[in-house]
């Protein structure tokens, strides 16, 4: 019994080498198959499965606040009101910390020239919850951030490494920090010590850690821009939890009635969400990841079912064989075995493929990073996915096997049959035909799927972006210490403008705190004037507005139109107390609806700021993306932003509109005016206003591509599949086909007999996958824009194009048959 096995691989093997090209084919086909779905599941395992990389990371939340009632679905960070009473209050937590993320300029003591530095201010609960492992000195201690403490910095391995040699000795050493790090000028801080990256964003790529100072007396303003995580207790859900940070929630406007004034929390529905902090990492990418894989699976169905054909047909072929064997003694298990170990060998050698396949895939999406994805950069074919690609292989081997052991169920018959000239039995022509059926609904499925986010992709390229990207050049530059107020960086950048325009080929340059399709942000409240008031009921809306500091030549640079008014003008920079803004149409039509804005007054930095007047409307921008809805836009001059330094916006953005066919080639030119205003300014991403709105686009781009090469696939193996079959009828049936050519059948007569035969097929085939595409099409309802999954062109043209090519495959199949003399085609069989 020991040696049946080993018999049975080398009958096997031999087997296969005498069907090479079988056996390629079918390698080939399961091998891609099976890689396309290794490599989703790769990569759906690193992004939702595998736990983060903290201490126990099951048991992290971040708290975000909601202000539906602000007019956005956007959420905002935290308080430090919140963080507080939290911190004292919440059973919930064993512990809890706050961070904020900014970027500065530093100069490392004993370097004679700054640079850029990814700075996290945060408390003592963030190295503690997150895991600080120190490699020299010591991370934050409970005392590190008490007010009064001294200031002191941690600095991360690589910052260590690269800036100061991996000083072991680098304790006590300074980091000089510019561009107010933590909301003043330039300042020199000791090290107390060297840690290893926190594992996972935002803290992975973090370059010097210093100290968040809340002090619990106050002061807090309503302002929530802090990240704030938590530690849940060990028999705490997060369910229970956040039932507790309701009621206390609730207890703001009693415990700071400065901050949550009156009725803020009933007006606006404010309230504080519990979310997994690797939900929070990962983002919405579930819905893309489960389109994926399951567009990977049914490419490997489809591929399976290519194969399950060609194998019927070779069981077909080795009937005659296998009866002689069954007729000699051979019994049922001789001939499981053989059909088994076959299935196995090529499932198993389609899966060693996929394993590499999965492996290059993974390679080239961590090295092409198509999508803002977290944690992509993680993804590799470890033990699970091998594991993953042994199942599936296995499951491929067993089917297989099961429908070559059904289809030689008759082989006590077979020899009968043969003697009379039969043709296959209608059980083995039903599992040709489901076979193929199938194949076509699931290629349906994939075509419908593709062409969804063909018409999705086209509407969003229709949406007029708000800007004219066409010649745009940016780049991002950080002010520094040494402009002490926005006088000095406002000169600045009037010098930068004014050498700027004067470089060949460039027509306008203006800059703005932010730009559009980059990240849309709801900053501070806004108050509309005294008829708005009147119409709502209070004199206080806050709201949530997207809020820029911009200068001269800003709106022509980006293309943004004038709808009426003006935009700003030198006397509103030269004089701050004119206090002129511009606004976008969203927002005058979300606060003053049917009326010109022109005129009117707003205060968007919150009780007891100034008045602003409104003097010019301009046409809508988009956030992060053309799917969502325009930002509703407030545009203030640089120097009338009272009591805030220039740093408080961080970067500028530099926008440089060009006549030029390739507008890169401005940007070397554009540093070298920079670096000679300013020769330690930071200049930093540096591209096209195109790339940036190309960037917007990737999901859906990245999606399209990788469905379209889905459908595209399973369409050709469907075909195949159509034309191998009726190839292998057509040769089967040569007999048949001779005695009707014979008896008067002309050759046309005979095409179409077999083409209707493929027909039947299609409409069984059709029927099954509209009605799978439906379910299919409500699952991607979340990544649509400007289409219904249940787009009818969509599906007439999907079918349409699946018919064609299969009825086109079994045209040309099908003319082997009325090559052949009436005459010939007797002898063959």
């Amino acid at each position: 019994m020991s040696l049946v096995w080993p018999t049975e691989l080398r009958q096997a093997v031999r087997s296969l080498a005498r069907a090479r090209g079988f056996a390629i084919v079918a390698v080939l086909v399961l091998g891609l198959g099976i890689g396309a779905t290794a490599t989703v599941f790769a990569l759906v395992k690193q992004v939702l499965v595998d736990p983060l990389a903290y201490p126990d990371a099951d048991r992290l939340v971040v708290v975000k606040s909601e202000v539906p009632g602000s007019g956005t679905e956007a959420e905002w960070g935290a308080s430090s009101a919140q963080f507080v009473h939290f911190r004292e209050n919440a059973r919930s937590f064993a512990d809890i910390g706050a961070m904020e993320y900014q970027v500065a300029s530093v100069r490392p003591e004993g370097a004679g020239s700054t640079v850029r530095a990814r700075i996290a201010i945060a408390t003592a609960g963030v190295h503690r919850m997150l895991g600080a492992r120190p490699v020299v000195g010591r991370p934050f201690a409970e005392t590190d951030d008490d007010p009064g403490a001294p200031l002191a910095a941690v600095i991360s391995r690589a910052f260590w490494e690269t800036q100061f040699g991996a000083d072991a000795d680098v304790v006590g050493k300074k980091v000089h920090l510019d561009s107010g790090a933590i909301g003043g000028p330039a300042f020199a801080v000791p090290i107390i010590g060297v840690v290893e990256p926190l594992g996972e964003k935002p803290t992975d790529d973090t370059d010097i850690w210093l100290p968040k100072i809340i002090n619990p007396s106050g002061p807090h303003y309503n302002q929530h821009s802090l990240f704030v995580v938590a530690k849940l207790r060990p028999d705490t859900t997060r369910r229970s939890a956040q039932t507790e940070i309701d009621g206390l929630t609730s207890n703001l406007p009693d415990r700071y009635p400065d901050v949550y004034w009156e009725d803020f929390m009933e007006r606006f529905g404010f309230r504080t969400r519990l979310e997994d902090l690797k939900t929070y990492i990962v983002g919405d990418v579930a819905a893309v990841l489960g389109i994926l894989f399951g567009a990977a699976g049914l490419l490997l169905a489809v591929g399976w079912a290519d194969i399950a054909c060609l194998l019927l047909a070779r069981v077909e072929t080795a009937k005659h064989d296998m009866a002689v064997r069954t007729a000699l003694g051979a019994g049922k298990a001789v001939i499981a075995r053989h059909f088994a170990v076959q299935s196995l060998l090529l499932a198993g050698a389609g899966g060693v493929l996929g394993c590499l396949v999965a492996w290059w895939l993974g390679t080239a999406l961590v090295a092409a990073n198509p999508l803002p994805m977290a944690r992509l950069d993680q993804m590799s074919v470890d033990g699970g996915v091998v594991a993953f690609v042994a199942a599936v292989s296995l499951f491929v081997a067993v089917a297989l096997a099961l429908v070559a052991a059904g289809s030689s169920r008759d082989l006590r018959t077979h020899l009968a049959d043969a003697w009379r000239g039969a043709t296959a039995s209608r059980s083995r022509q039903r599992a040709r035909s489901a076979l193929i059926a199938g194949q076509l609904a699931l290629a349906l499925v994939l075509i419908a799927a593709a062409g969804l986010l063909v018409a999705s992709f086209r509407n969003l390229t229709n949406v007029d972006p708000g800007v004219d990207v066409e010649g745009v050049v940016k780049v991002e530059v950080y002010p520094t210490s040494r402009y002490g107020d926005h006088a000095g960086w406002w000169d600045l950048l009037a010098e930068v403008r004014a050498e700027a325009e004067a470089l060949p080929g460039v027509s306008v340059v203006g800059a703005a705190s932010s730009i559009p399709f980059a990240t849309g942000g709801c900053v501070g409240q806004g108050f509309a004037d005294a008829a708005v008031a009147e119409r709502i009921g209070t004199a206080e809306l806050t709201t949530c507005a997207d809020q820029d500091v911009v200068t001269p030549g800003y709106f022509e640079a980006m293309g943004i139109p004038l709808l009426r008014g003006r935009t700003l003008q030198m006397d509103d920079f030269a004089d701050p107390a004119r206090g002129s803004a511009v606004v976008s149409k969203a927002f005058a039509e979300r606060f003053w609806p049917g009326e010109d804005p022109i005129g009117k007054r707003l205060a968007p930095h919150g009780r007891g700021a100034p008045w602003y007047t409104v003097v010019g409307l301009v046409g809508d921008v988009y956030g992060a993306s053309l799917t969502d809805d325009p930002t509703v836009h407030v545009y203030y001059p640089l120097v009338q932003i009272p009591g805030q330094p220039p740093w408080h916006y961080g970067a500028m953005a530099i926008v440089v509109r060009t006549r030029l066919s390739e507008p890169t080639a401005v940007l070397p030119e554009l540093r070298r005016v920079l670096r000679s205003l300013d020769p330690e300014i930071a200049v930093e991403k540096a591209g096209t206003m195109r790339e940036v709105l190309a960037y917007s686009l990737s999901r859906t781009r990245f999606l399209l591509l990788l469905l379209s090469i889905a459908a595209g696939a399973a369409l050709t193996l469907a075909v195949v599949g159509v034309y191998g079959v009726v190839g292998y009828l057509v040769a089967r049936r040569s007999n048949e086909i001779g005695v009707r050519m014979a008896l008067g059948a002309t050759p046309a007569k005979v095409r179409r007999t077999i083409v209707q035969e493929t027909a039947r097929l299609l409409a069984i085939g059709l029927g099954l996958g509209l009605l799978a595409s439906l379910v299919a099409g409500d699952a991607l309802r979340g990544v649509l824009y400007g289409v219904a999954p249940t787009n009818p062109l969509v599906y007439v043209v999907g079918a349409g194009l699946l018919v064609c090519a299969a009825l086109l495959a079994s045209w040309i199949a099908a003319g082997r048959a009325i090559r052949l003399a009436p005459m010939d085609a007797l002898r063959i069989e």
